[in-house]
């Protein structure tokens, strides 16, 4: 008799350990795609977003005008400016590198240089609040799924049950059945929490309004910046 309890202990154990660590298995894996997809995007928001804002910086030139655009779009202000004041000369060719300077004029040269740049940050901030909902969504699934497997599996219930269990002898199913007395630390090591979320590492972005929107305004700051910086031309930005 006492060896059917010890069998029967025994598969109750393993179907518990099975169910318990299959789940978890799925849960560490999309918590792993979640982070590398965090990663991705914080390498876009450094190399493409912060490029591009360099780039309108460097146009303006003026903290006082700079602070205007980034009122203009809704931007915090100051964002990734630390970026573009340490800019040396190196970094400014490569932020312009291939980029087409158009213009008759100084002043047309600038206001184009200015529209490119921004027209491209409209982009990628738009494709980087686009990702960044898609992560969102992630976690909350994830934390979802958490949620629905608590909901169907009594995780403390269960934990009683294996104290029941303990006065067998009978083997440790997968390891599962900790010695007496410890079971409140192994269900605290064993519950499954969802990774922190996205806002913890990655700002939250407005939606910039587009270019054709925006562009009288966007003149008028070039051409403040023209007057203000009688030296200032695109055709030197990557020169």
């Amino acid at each position: 008799m006492e060896d059917i309890s010890s069998a029967l202990a025994y598969e109750v154990k393993k179907e518990l350990a099975e169910r318990y660590f299959g789940f978890r298995k799925i849960i560490e894996e999309d918590s792993k795609s979640y982070q590398e997809e965090i990663a991705l995007s914080a390498i876009s928001l450094e190399e493409e977003i912060g490029s591009d804002i360099t780039r309108v910086y460097t146009c303006l030139q003026n903290e006082d005008l700079i602070r205007q655009f980034s009122e203009l779009i809704g931007l915090k202000e100051g964002f990734f400016f630390d970026k573009y004041i340490s800019i040396n000369t190196e970094r400014s060719k490569q932020v312009f590198a291939c980029k087409r300077v158009s213009g008759f004029t100084r002043k047309t040269r600038l206001r184009n240089a200015l529209y490119d740049a921004y027209e491209t940050l409209h982009t990628h901030i738009s494709d980087y609040n686009e990702k960044l909902e898609e992560i969102m969504l992630k976690h909350e699934t994830i934390r979802e799924q958490i949620n629905i497997f608590y909901r169907r599996n009594d995780f403390s219930g269960i934990m009683q049950f294996l104290r029941n269990l303990d006065g067998s002898n009978s083997a440790m199913a997968y390891s599962l059945t900790p010695p007496r007395g410890s079971y409140d630390k192994l269900e605290q090591d064993m519950r499954i929490t969802a990774p922190p979320p996205v806002e913890e590492f990655l700002p939250e972005l407005p939606h910039v309004p587009p270019l054709a929107t925006i562009r009288p305004q966007l003149k008028r700051l070039a051409d403040l910046a023209c007057k203000a910086y009688p030296d200032l031309d695109p055709r030197h930005f990557c020169t």
